[in-house]
């Protein structure tokens, strides 16, 4: 093994470890694109996300493990469910991690690739802006200039129309240069239509997004767990 796998946290998934090198030269470049990413920690290790049947949910399985496609096409993506803690966060960390490992793989460069945010962070940096502007800045400065953008419960921004504006066009610019977006919602995307009023809002997050749907409920997931144990 190289020796500074003994250090990292994506040795499980990684190609290079089996390598005759003494030293991972994309360990730097993979460490600094997770710093940078705004994914909290514990999200950097790759979990173990139990395949349903719900057919949504493999599609997107089946695009996690394409991300060079998906990176060569600029999609936008919206997964939704009514239903929580059935992996919609879980699977757009897939995505992410996915997509750094093949972002590093073609470029090679410490620039960041992607940026992951909650919905209530974004309300809550737009509230405070005044306080702490650098911080409110560089939230901007990622969101618009990322290879792939991650907002997490967007639904958050019902009823926020300024944010919402504010999001809505750095989505617009986002899709004018050809940059990626993934969004989750607990609302419909005909709900966000109807109570989101900003139309570049609307535009990007609905209307060109690709809407994946997961039914699967976090019990039916539980129970599938079980039950595949007991065989």
């Amino acid at each position: 093994m190289i020796e500074n796998c003994k250090n990292c946290w994506f040795v499980n998934n990684c190609t290079e470890k089996e390598s005759t090198k003494d030293v991972c030269v994309k360990y730097e470049h993979m460490l600094s694109m997770f710093k940078s990413s705004n994914l909290k920690i514990p999200f950097w290790s790759k979990a173990n996300l139990f395949l349903t049947n719900d057919p949504e949910v493999r599609k997107i399985y089946t695009l996690s493990k394409s991300m060079e496609e998906f990176y060569n096409n600029n999609k936008n993506i919206l997964i939704w469910s009514d239903k929580f803690m059935n992996g919609k966060t879980s699977w757009v960390v897939r995505m992410i991690q996915n997509y750094m490992t093949t972002w590093v793989n073609l470029q090679f460069t410490d620039y960041p690739c992607c940026y992951y945010i909650n919905a209530s962070d974004i309300v809550e940096n737009f509230k405070n802006q005044v306080e702490d502007k650098d911080k409110y800045d560089d939230m901007l400065f990622f969101m618009k200039s990322t290879e792939l953008l991650v907002i997490d419960d967007i639904d958050i921004l019902i009823g926020k129309e300024k944010v919402a504006e504010v999001v809505g066009n750095i989505l617009n610019e986002r899709y004018s240069n050809n940059l990626s977006s993934l969004f989750t919602s607990h609302e419909s995307p005909a709900i966000l239509k109807t109570k989101i009023q900003n139309k570049y809002f609307v535009n990007k997050v609905v209307e060109v997004s690709e809407i994946y749907e997961f039914t699967v409920s976090k019990e039916e997931i539980d129970e599938m767990k079980r039950l595949e144990g007991e065989n």
